[in-house]
């Protein structure tokens, strides 16, 4: 019966209002309410499960791509090319959580539309839990990397900038 219930949640999740609106309980026709907070007009409404599926694989290639521009600015000893690596993979850490954070808040108000539709058809759903476990924590050590290898590139930047000066005189 539960397993039912989220496959209804998940299937027909726009279909039935949802986040991205038309009728359900966190999105009205006249403004778009999540947890007692309206969001205003019809212009603006929250697509949280686009936000994520987008920008959670925006982080992954910004991870590929600056592993070898900073892979290539390192065998060069080019400063652009560190200097950029070392903001792209600021802005990949940036994306990262705000990917995870989106998720997780799209997760709780998909659960919380689960335990309405569960109230309405009488299904009781009191053990259950969103445990989020080694993905979360693989996540967050993710974008913590990310933070730690960008202070790497922008060191070996002003490392190459230094030593560039030190020739010249």
């Amino acid at each position: 019966m539960v397993s039912t219930l989220v496959n209804i949640v998940w299937t027909g999740w726009t279909e039935a209002g949802g986040i991205t609106g038309g009728g359900g309980r966190l999105a009205t026709n006249n403004s778009t309410e999540t947890s007692g907070e309206t969001w205003g007009n019809d212009s603006w409404k929250p697509d949280m499960h686009g936000t994520f599926m987008v920008l959670l694989p925006v982080s992954m290639i910004i991870m590929v791509v600056g592993g070898v521009m900073g892979f290539i600015g390192l065998l060069a000893r080019a400063y652009i090319l560190l200097l950029m690596t070392g903001i792209l993979l600021l802005l990949g850490a940036l994306s990262s959580l705000t990917g995870v954070s989106v998720y997780m808040a799209y997760s709780a108000a998909v659960f919380q539309e689960a335990q309405c539709l569960a109230e309405q058809m009488g299904v009781n759903m009191e053990g259950i839990q969103i445990l989020f476990g080694w993905s979360l924590i693989l996540a967050w050590v993710s974008s913590g990397t990310q933070l730690f290898t960008s202070a790497g590139f922008l060191l070996a930047c002003r490392t190459v900038t230094i030593q560039r000066q030190e020739l010249k005189l």
